[in-house]
């Protein structure tokens, strides 16, 4: 009966919410850009622009998709723009400005011939040239290009998972602590802000960088090879393509569970993350099964209402733990088992009600991180 009000509840929000659409565009004229639409069937388009139809004419629907699906239900609606990839001669200067950057093309004139010859292999894709041109930048040797312009993996296409195997190209050269690094940011949904401090930290919990300051210049150097992309306020991002890498990579190590993901997790994993708007007796059973965890991190916000007792639990199970994030779960009482983690070096309980703490937490000899940002209720 929870399931069946639970659905209820979401087709009454979403009734709701096409009520307030077709209310806010009635009589209007809108311009609405929908950015990388992966759509599985008509109904879901359907049910979009059906509240939309109450607008003025001449509102207009821009639309960006990869999905060849997508532009198959909308033949009959839309005017459909073929991106094509840039020209040789295009692709070159930004090839160019990232294999040769911070020096000059002219005093490395050798690479030349070689780095066109890459160029024509990268069927015009500029992220393609910006990956394996950051890549090359790191060796202005000749061997080292000819060895990477050799790779079979520059010709092939884009696969059934969507990778480009050009970016698979790079990662293959990233040594083996940057491919640990760059794994473990599969954990975070596509778009997420990366956040420099909390991430190298997260990777020196589990000891792939030793040292803050070496986590920095792993962070560095993955930012160089186009891995991340500067964003606002001193955050990063991953391109949604570099991000199904991550993925891809690290599918035997780390698991994001959400409220979609109904798959059990694998037995090799030991990193998961749960962006889930609630922490529920499933997932708790999941999670419970898996001891050998050495990361878990619940997303802001997931709702822990009355599993404060099953949280509880599952830290008995996670001996092994080495990160605990419950940022803004709305938790006002952390379980003492806390205390029995002895190998947990990173705890982020930021923005959560607490009035106190277990002592327990004294007893984490190897605890390096404890984030108690806006903590208010704390009492000293």
């Amino acid at each position: 009966s929870k399931g069946k009000n639970e659905q209820c509840s979401i087709s009454a929000n979403w009734n709701a919410l096409h009520q307030t659409l077709r209310q806010e565009v009635e009589g209007e004229t809108f311009l609405l850009v929908l950015d990388d639409v992966w759509l599985i069937n008509q109904s879901q388009w359907d049910d979009l622009v059906v509240p939309l139809n109450s607008a003025k004419k001449g509102s207009k629907i821009v639309m960006t998709s990869r999905s060849s699906n997508a532009v198959k239900i909308n033949q009959g609606l839309l005017h459909q723009y073929i991106l094509q990839g840039l020209s040789d001669d295009d692709l070159w200067s930004l090839f160019k400005r990232c294999a040769f950057y911070g020096c000059s093309p002219q005093d490395y004139s050798l690479l030349e011939g070689d780095g066109r010859q890459i160029v024509k292999r990268l069927k015009g894709l500029p992220l393609a040239a910006k990956v394996i041109g950051n890549l090359l930048n790191t060796r202005l040797e000749v061997p080292y290009w000819r060895e990477v312009g050799k790779s079979e993996l520059l010709e092939l296409e884009r696969g059934d998972d969507g990778i480009l195997p050009a970016l698979g190209l790079s990662y293959q050269y990233l040594p083996g602590n940057l491919r640990q690094c760059f794994a473990y940011c599969s954990l975070f949904p596509e778009d997420h802000d990366f956040d420099k401090t909390q991430l190298t930290r997260l990777w020196d919990a589990q000891c792939y960088s030793g040292r803050e300051d070496i986590g920095n210049e792993y962070f560095d150097n993955l930012q160089c090879r186009s891995f991340f992309e500067p964003f606002k306020d001193g955050k990063y991002v991953m391109h949604d393509l570099i991000h199904d890498l991550a993925e891809h990579v690290s599918k035997d190590d780390c698991f994001r569970l959400n409220d979609k993901k109904s798959m059990e997790i694998p037995e090799t994993v030991r990193h998961v993350s749960v962006y889930a708007t609630r922490f529920d007796q499933a997932k708790l059973n999941q999670l419970r099964s898996r001891e050998k965890l050495r990361t878990l991190i619940f997303s802001p916000r997931c709702d822990f209402d009355g599993m404060t007792r099953g949280l509880d639990e599952l830290l008995l199970k996670l001996k092994w733990l080495r990160v605990l994030g419950l940022p803004v779960c709305g938790i006002s009482e952390l379980p003492s088992s806390v205390g029995d983690l002895k190998h947990l070096r990173y705890i982020d309980l930021a923005w959560n009600p607490f009035k106190n703490l277990p002592e327990s937490l004294c007893d984490l000899y190897n605890l390096q991180v404890l984030d108690l940002s806006w903590c208010r209720s704390l009492v000293a």
